[in-house]
């Protein structure tokens, strides 16, 4: 593996990947922020966040983040955070648990515009290789 693969940090993000699908996951976060009088309430998209390790390809990557962390599913889309912040979104380390993400603007301030998001992600869906049928 190439040094510089190894320091690339990814975003997983599992279903929904649809424009209505991520607006709604910013609301959810918006809605449970107000719930816990969190001031300002943040509006993001909730994602995972890693770097593989030694020895790991993103494939593994992947397979340990399901491990440690409360996400699964059948589907995953995997991409750079390099792309997502080209596309002018922010990541905003939110844990925990270990390596979750919100993904919105600069301060989260605002119903973000998900369209490029949904684009991206849409093009990254594959299957997901940590998925656990128990989880």
């Amino acid at each position: 593996m190439y040094g510089w693969l190894v320091l690339a940090r990814y975003v997983l993000r599992f279903a929904p990947f649809t424009l209505d699908g991520l607006a709604r996951s910013a609301q959810k976060q918006y809605d449970y922020d107000l719930e816990g009088s969190r001031v300002p309430p943040r509006w993001g998209v909730s994602a995972f966040a890693g770097t593989p390790r030694e020895g790991e390809n993103v494939d593994l990557m992947v397979e340990r983040i399901c491990r440690e962390a409360p996400a699964n599913g059948r589907q995953v889309a995997v991409g750079s955070a390099r792309d997502l912040e080209e596309a002018g979104y922010r990541l905003h380390d939110d844990e925990p648990p270990a390596g979750h993400v919100l993904i919105g603007d600069d301060e989260l301030t605002q119903g973000g515009d998900f369209d490029e998001l949904a684009r991206l992600w849409s093009s990254q869906r594959r299957r997901n290789p940590g998925f656990r049928k128990d989880g």
